[in-house]
């Protein structure tokens, strides 16, 4: 006689089995989830960086000086036309342009990370003005060369170097 169905035992394997398959799915998502949020993190800590370094060398190429505030903690630029202050924030750095007529107006460039601190010196009959922004929150941030820890981002520009726009090498 031909037996027409499953057995318990062979319903029970595939059940177990499929449990088993479940399980490793939803580790699997959970895990890539928690990856795609680092990841995103890490691309908007990325754009903040780059907004503020293209804003503080603008600012600093414009001023005509430049003074470093409470041991660090703040930079503040004289322009032509105002003046421009960064600020260490609760989640960043923060700018606030002072234009010699108008009101003031703000921008916080989000970074999450402790110990920025500002720079200004004098290097070569040059002045130099710098914010470094240390890598503490993120896992790991890699360099030009592989497997080469950045511990530290620094954005420096000469105080008073007016680039012409139509140069973009990079070099300020």
């Amino acid at each position: 006689m031909k037996r027409r169905g499953k057995s318990l035992v062979e319903m029970l394997v595939v059940i177990t089995l499929l449990g088993g398959l479940i399980a490793t799915s939803g580790t699997v998502i959970h895990r890539l989830m928690r990856a795609e949020r680092a990841v995103s993190a890490d691309l908007v800590w990325q754009r903040n960086v780059t907004e503020l370094a293209e804003q503080f060398r603008a600012d600093v190429h414009a001023a005509t000086n430049a003074v470093v505030i409470e041991d660090g903690n703040g930079l503040n630029l004289t322009l032509p036309d105002g003046a421009v202050t960064y600020a260490i924030s609760k989640h960043g750095v923060g700018r606030l342009w002072q234009p010699g007529t108008g009101a003031p107006r703000s921008v916080e460039y989000r970074l999450d990370e402790p110990g920025v601190k500002f720079t200004a010196e004098t290097v070569t009959e040059q002045n130099w003005a710098a914010v470094l922004i240390p890598r503490t929150n993120t896992a790991l941030v890699r360099s030009a060369i592989p497997d080469v820890v950045t511990p530290c981002i620094e954005i420096r520009a000469v105080v008073g170097r007016l680039i012409s726009p139509a140069r973009k090498d990079g070099v300020s």
